[in-house]
């Protein structure tokens, strides 16, 4: 009885860690930020991100990297994304280096 009992709670315990979630999934909503003093919100579907409400870009996601492609096909442009918490995230430029924290809008 013990031993079927504890069986099943490894086995409930992995199945449970083989279920994470993916932290990208945090990346589709509004997020605010700052450039040289003017905001900045960037609004991110499943496939496509908007900035100040200007023309959607597709972008595709790799682990914790998006990379994001112009209306015209001919740029791209490489992000690595970390999350802190549900309502910070912080973006890194592949190429420059440079990272930018990012708010959550909560509607």
């Amino acid at each position: 009885m013990r031993a079927t009992l504890v069986m099943m709670l490894v086995a409930v315990a992995a199945g449970c860690a083989s279920f994470k979630l993916d932290p990208m999934h945090r990346l589709t909503g509004h997020w605010q930020s700052e450039v040289g003093g003017y905001p900045i919100v960037l609004s991110y579907t499943e496939t496509s991100v908007q900035v100040n409400g200007e023309a959607p870009a597709d972008y595709s996601k790799d682990g914790n990297k998006i990379t994001i492609v112009s209306a015209d096909g001919e740029h791209k442009q490489t992000r690595e994304i970390r999350f802190h918490g549900k309502n910070t995230m912080v973006m890194t430029d592949s190429l420059t280096g440079t990272q930018r924290t990012y708010l959550r809008i909560i509607d």
